[in-house]
């Protein structure tokens, strides 16, 4: 495991604040006693857990791909229990995946989640942090839009929160719901 250097510390934090800023029932804080916190380092990619695991849980950004605007808050989304926006049960009503264009190694990052771990009550966001992008590095035309009026350009390519994101983190943390 690598430590981040100064630049990627000042990234991170510049994202915290967004974050909290942006979150009204979700706030990311430095650590003090907590046994239940994020690590963030920069290992051999960027990843999660999805939610909370509880003790130690790893936040990989690793410094010379994830320290982008939008990957970091990606990554703090997961952590949150945000989903990749492509793995919703219902996604097939807005995108096709192709699977035939997705490298086998990339594949679960668009297989559907079960529909009884899946939070409902928001709209298919393909504006969202957690949404791929059509084409990557590692995959061309991964998947095709199913709805009219949708930018095919900016999908996967967010660099903040959406306003749905921002909800859907909100009602997921809602106090009134958890007590």
């Amino acid at each position: 495991m690598l430590f981040l250097a100064n630049r990627g510390i000042k990234i991170i934090k510049s994202k915290i604040d967004e974050w909290n800023d942006s979150v009204k029932n979700f706030k990311f804080v430095p650590r003090t006693m907590e046994n239940d916190y994020l690590y963030i380092f920069s290992g051999h990619g960027c990843y999660s857990y999805i939610g909370r695991v509880g003790g130690e849980q790893y936040l990989s950004l690793e410094s010379k791909i994830c320290l982008r605007s939008g990957t970091i808050l990606h990554g703090m989304g997961l952590t949150a229990g945000l989903i990749n926006q492509q793995e919703r049960p219902d996604r097939d009503k807005y995108i096709k995946v192709n699977f035939e264009n997705i490298p086998d190694e990339w594949q679960s990052q668009f297989e559907k989640i079960a529909d009884k771990v899946y939070f409902h009550t928001h709209p298919y966001d393909y504006g969202s942090i957690t949404h791929y992008p059509m084409t990557s590095s590692v995959y061309t035309d991964a998947f095709e839009v199913r709805q009219s009026l949708v930018e095919d350009n900016k999908i996967g390519k967010a660099k903040h929160l959406s306003q749905i994101d921002i909800d859907k983190l909100n009602s997921m943390y809602n106090k009134t719901v958890m007590d």
